[in-house]
This record gives structure tokens, C-alpha cells and sequence, in this order.
């Protein structure tokens, strides 16, 4: 079975456009040359180890069939599992390595737990147990895991940990939906008549729109702050931080000049806050 599976693993060429990309070749190709060794004389898990090198220097489906044949060999079955399933979400056709990961995920569906993990929203890193373990993809992602209690959370730019607990049976499947909350600040911008309000953020994309005076919640970053009554107008940028409310005091101006002052203040939740608010 060992042989069979091991004539199954593919061999790679590499262009060498450039010295860098030359070496990585070749540093491929040498851990490639290793996990094949390994992997005739029996020792998947050295031979598992140099094809995740050989992954990271050069990402290629058919390596990740290598690694799925290793794990099934160390009978390593929730592993195994996913890399299977990860080869056939690639687009490489070979039938014979599809076939055979069809197959190895049969045999090995009523030996993992099956996890659905989605969020709201979607896109956000998965892990699992152990932050040391790294990151298991982005939602909605599929975790096939080992029976017993694991502890699941999400991460992501913007948004606090969201985490659930989950104690799953071997051939079970779960679906779990997490809902991280959005990480804020508020703005606030005052005026001594009513005014139209645009804000935009870093990239110069319209964020908000609405009328003095303006009391919106928004995600951490820089913006400018447009206000405009009639022909007066004023503009300046302005800092939202996460958990703190950012004022702004509009002084229109008929001015083609310099924008005029504004008076601006935060009214951050804690002293630690107030400290760092610019």
C-alpha cells in the first residue's frame, strides 16, 4: 500500500527567472528529494515535516496530496482529513489523485469529528485549542477534529475574539455560527448652525454622510470631517479610537483660505485613555 501511494507523489520543475527564485528552487527541490526518502523508508512523520517546507517555499496542491499521504499513514486522521479535503478544493485534475483522496475521505469520515464554522461576518481567522497551533484557515471553514471538547474562536482586523466550546463525537458534524463584535468609536461633529456632514476615511471613500449635529459610531482610523452650509464650508481631519467618542466643533468659513480651528476633545472611557487621545 506504501509503495502505491508513494508512486503517486509527483515530481516539480521550477523556472528560475531570478537568483532568489533560483534558490528557493532549489531549496525545494531538496526537501522534496528528503520527504521522498523519508517517505520510502517509512518515517512519514520526517517526511510530512519536508514536504511542509517544500510547501512553504513552493505552494503547489499536489504537495498537500503528499502531506495527506503521510498523515494517513501516521493514522493521524483528522489531519489527514483535511489535507484530503484541502487537495480536492485545489484545481489540479490529475484523476488519479483525486480519486484517491475521494476515497481516503470515505474511509476516514466515521474516524474525525466534523466542525462547521462560519461567522458574521465571514472571513475572519480560525483557531482552534491553541494559538501555538496556528491558524486553521478563515470562516466558513470545515475543521475535522479529534472526538472529545475543543475550544474554537475567531479573530479578526476590527473585531473582538469571539470563541465558543464545542465536545463533538467521532463521525458527528456540528455547525457553529460566531458573531464577533465590531470593534468602535464614536464621532461627533458639533456646529453652531446646521450643516451637512461628509466624512471620509483614509482612502478618500465617502464613510458617512448625514446633518449636524452628527453622532455616529465608527470603526478606529483617520478621517476628514467635510461641513458645509450654503457657501461656508470647513474640513479637517480627525482620529477615532476604538471605545472613545471624538468631538469636533465645525466653524464654517467663507474663507478660501486656511481652514479655520476647530475645537476638538474625546471623551475617552477610562484615564489611561484620556492619556493617549490626541
Amino acid at each position: 500500500m506504501r509503495v502505491t501511494l508513494l508512486a503517486l507523489c509527483v515530481c516539480f520543475s521550477f523556472s528560475l527567472p531570478t537568483v532568489a527564485s533560483a534558490d528557493a528552487a532549489a531549496e525545494a527541490r531538496f526537501h522534496d528529494e528528503l520527504a521522498r526518502r523519508h517517505y520510502a523508508a517509512g518515517r512519514y512523520e520526517d517526511a510530512a515535516r519536508e514536504f511542509m517546507v517544500e510547501q512553504r517555499l513552493a505552494p503547489n496542491p499536489n504537495i498537500v496530496f503528499n502531506i495527506a499521504l503521510c498523515f494517513q499513514q501516521l493514522r493521524r486522521h483528522a489531519d489527514a482529513y483535511m489535507y484530503f479535503a484541502e487537495y480536492l478544493a485545489s484545481d489540479d485534475e490529475d484523476p488519479t489523485r483525486r480519486q484517491t483522496s475521494e476515497r481516503a475521505l470515505i474511509q476516514l469520515r466515521p474516524r474525525v469529528a466534523l466542525v462547521d464554522v462560519r461567522s458574521t461576518p465571514p472571513g475572519l481567522d480560525v483557531y482552534v485549542d491553541r494559538r501555538e497551533l496556528g491558524q486553521y484557515g478563515v470562516t466558513p471553514r470545515v475543521l475535522a477534529l479529534s472526538a472529545g471538547e475543543h475550544t474554537i474562536w475567531i479573530e479578526g482586523d476590527g473585531y473582538r475574539r469571539a470563541e465558543t466550546t464545542v465536545d463533538v463525537e467521532l463521525g458527528g458534524e456540528r455547525q457553529v455560527t460566531l458573531s464577533p463584535e465590531q470593534i468602535l468609536g464614536r464621532l461627533v461633529v458639533n456646529a453652531a448652525a446646521r450643516a451637512d456632514v461628509r466624512v471620509f476615511d483614509a482612502e478618500g471613500q465617502l464613510a458617512h454622510e448625514g446633518q449636524t449635529p452628527l453622532d455616529e459610531p465608527m470603526p478606529p482610523g483617520t478621517y476628514r470631517v467635510v461641513a458645509t452650509a450654503g457657501e461656508e464650508r470647513w474640513s479637517e481631519p480627525v482620529v477615532v479610537r476604538a471605545d472613545t467618542t471624538t468631538e469636533a466643533t465645525a466653524t464654517l468659513s467663507r474663507s478660501t483660505g486656511a481652514t479655520a480651528a476647530s475645537r476638538r476633545r474625546c471623551s475617552p472611557r477610562s484615564r489611561s485613555e484620556r492619556t493617549s487621545c490626541a
